[in-house]
């Protein structure tokens, strides 16, 4: 299915329909039942295949129409990062805030009451159990008899949450309106945007260099298709990616240009944790063009103290190390103003010659 065959426009604002994104049928035969309500509600629900074993899945009555704007998009990549695919509607955190906003979304454009929702909790370490249960029931406006049991995981730093309602026809429409709404992402940056906002508030992470300016931004999936997608909603904004490494499921954003641009659209902006570490280490950047012979003498300055390496060097004067390493150092060599004093390690140490 097409973007445009399920989206509507009314008074202005644009809607996706959930009786259009679901199809009528699955594969082995299970058909998807779809039946009005009212003007506004859909109740949806998977039949069994006729003949066959087994039972007919959860019925859900919820909304028709899904506004799509920025609260949408953000939320549909949040749950494209964090969400599982494949029982349900499930969504996984340890952020309190992202939570409550998937939680925000799945009331009032879903129509699932926070009720609806079940709950289950790793702690780092044991705990009262009754406890935990009580303080994430009041922070999430969940029932407290929607927990199920404590997972004590000792390799986890935070408490993490995982909220979910069971029911296959809840991932099939998901998995649905994420592939059917990709070409609408595509084509407006503003939904590029919030896409990626959602997306990168579950599953990027801000990489510091020794001296607290941003090195990268890692953004981590496992799935080709998603990274290509990803590739796509960054180009629309401007930003190159690095390579991507299969062996950590990553790929770095880095540079000023690129990350000016992660800073301009807040694509951090949704988790207050990650986006503080990125403002903090971007406001470390040396923001104003030094002159070269300024910058000679501020690396002479810095050596009057004794020998440093080019780490050091650049971390004293909040300067990128490959500039000081292959401009001014060779510079300040050639001149004869500098010379090598040996090797800490295996870093080579400058003093004033």
């Amino acid at each position: 299915m097409q973007a445009g065959d399920s989206i509507v426009g009314k008074d202005g604002r644009t809607f996706v329909d959930v009786a259009r994104v679901l199809p009528d049928g699955l594969e082995g035969g299970r058909r998807v039942e779809k039946i009005e309500t009212d003007e506004t509600r859909i109740e949806v629900c998977v039949r069994k295949h006729p003949g066959q074993g087994g039972h007919d899945s959860k019925s859900f009555v919820m909304n028709r129409y899904l506004e799509l704007d920025g609260f949408f998009f953000e939320n549909l990549g949040l749950w494209q990062g964090e969400g599982g695919k494949h029982k349900g509607l499930y969504l996984g955190n340890n952020c309190l805030e992202l939570l409550q906003h998937f939680l925000k979304f799945s009331e009032e454009r879903l129509g699932f009451g926070k009720e609806m929702f079940n709950v289950t909790l790793n702690v780092p370490e044991e705990m009262p159990e009754a406890d935990v249960k009580r303080r994430w029931s009041k922070s999430l406006g969940i029932p407290y008899e929607n927990f199920t049991g404590i997972c004590v995981d000792t390799r986890i730093n935070h408490e993490y949450a995982q909220l979910y309602i069971n029911g296959i026809v809840l991932s099939e429409l998901m998995n649905r309106l994420h592939e059917s709404l990709k070409p609408s992402i595509l084509e407006s940056q503003d939904a590029a945007v919030s896409y990626l906002r959602g997306f990168f508030a579950g599953e990027a992470a801000v990489v510091l260099k020794e001296w607290g300016t941003v090195a990268h931004v890692a953004v981590a999936n496992k799935n080709m298709e998603v990274i290509d997608f990803l590739t796509s909603c960054l180009s629309k904004l401007g930003i190159k990616r690095g390579k991507y490494f299969a062996s950590s499921c990553k790929f770095p954003i880095y540079g000023k240009v690129n990350l000016d641009i992660v800073r301009k659209h807040r694509l951090l902006g949704l988790n207050d944790r990650k986006n503080k570490k990125f403002e903090d280490g971007m406001d470390k950047f040396q923001r104003t063009v030094i002159a070269g012979d300024k910058m000679e003498r501020m690396i002479l300055d810095v050596l009057k103290s004794g020998p440093k390496t080019y780490d050091e060097i650049s971390a004293a004067l909040s300067k990128g190390r490959s500039t000081i390493q292959s401009h001014y150092i060779p510079i300040l060599e050639k001149k004869g103003m500098i010379r090598r004093a040996g090797k800490r390690k295996q870093a080579w140490l400058f003093e004033l010659a």
